[in-house]
């Protein structure tokens, strides 16, 4: 068997797991053709991207929650809307353009997937920043990493201070003026931003490992969790490991493609999270 024919017949093995997978999702339920075309359209402008996935989960499942966080309940469709309005924001600010690089510094809740969904609206790279880095690790990766944009949580403002960081820099506590504000719509990308997940650091400092989630590559580790976790759409979903981190990512992901209300546990050092524990099922 010749290479071209061992890949081509790994793409078909793929495709068709992949496809038995997402049909044990119950992800391929019927939509109306106007949900169809505006899915079309999402996709064509963004790509297989954490904002596509958001927006589509946004057409078909509005009112389904999206987030469950200490500060309550988010739909996909108010998700799809602040992100929206969030890039919107940054791009009349200057403060994002497509391949500049957004750094997210925030702990598990919902500024941290709105600054990724917005993020990706506009193309950016989105560089996930670990919340333990102190002020010199972060300058480390900040330089190396080429961050332009910082969007972090208030209790990370000593650590920035300290990195000498000089560029945009968006609290949490200000994305609410971002997203209210009456920006014009950004732009669609020429094309797509990717996924930078640090390394551990073990060497060093810590180095950016980019992924293209569009890669066909991502094919098998998507199915492979689908499959094997079994994975429900609808099905509310406690996401523990820290959102920066490579599994904490992939379950977000995961969840926004399904339509899952997710749950991401609070990452506080030191600290065990049980608010989110015995959740009632008309809170989703």
């Amino acid at each position: 068997m010749t290479p071209l024919t061992r890949r081509i017949r790994g793409a078909v093995d793929i495709a068709r797991d992949g496809v038995a997978a997402t049909v044990g999702t119950g992800l391929l339920t019927p939509v109306s053709p106007q949900q169809a075309v505006r899915s079309w359209r999402a996709v064509s402008r963004f790509g297989l991207t954490l904002a596509s996935a958001a927006e589509l989960a946004g057409i078909r499942w509005p009112e389904r929650a999206a987030i469950l966080d200490e500060r309550g309940r988010l739909t996909y469709a108010e998700l799809n809307a602040a992100a929206t309005a969030m890039a919107n924001g940054l791009h009349r600010l200057g403060a994002l353009r497509p391949h500049d690089r957004l750094g997210i510094l925030c702990r598990n809740h919902r500024d941290f997937v709105l600054a990724a969904v917005a993020g990706a609206r506009l193309g950016a790279d989105l560089v996930f920043l670990s919340t333990d880095l102190g002020a010199a690790a972060l300058a480390g990766v900040l330089e190396r990493e080429a961050v332009t944009a910082v969007v972090h949580d208030p209790e990370f403002r000593p650590v920035l201070d300290g990195s000498g960081f000089t560029g945009w820099r968006i609290v949490g506590t200000e994305l609410h003026a971002i997203m209210t504000s009456d920006a014009p719509p950004a732009p669609i990308p020429p094309e797509r931003g990717r996924l930078v997940v640090l390394t551990s650091g073990t060497t060093g400092v810590p180095k950016g490992a980019p992924r293209d989630v569009a890669h066909l590559r991502m094919g098998l580790p998507v199915t492979s969790l689908l499959a094997g976790l079994r994975l429900r759409s609808g099905e509310p979903m406690l996401i523990q490991p820290p959102l920066f981190h490579g599994f904490g990512l992939g379950f977000l992901a995961a969840a926004l493609t399904l339509g899952c209300p997710a749950i991401p546990a609070a990452a506080a050092r030191g600290k065990r999270s049980i608010w989110c524990s015995g959740i009632p099922r008309q809170c989703w």
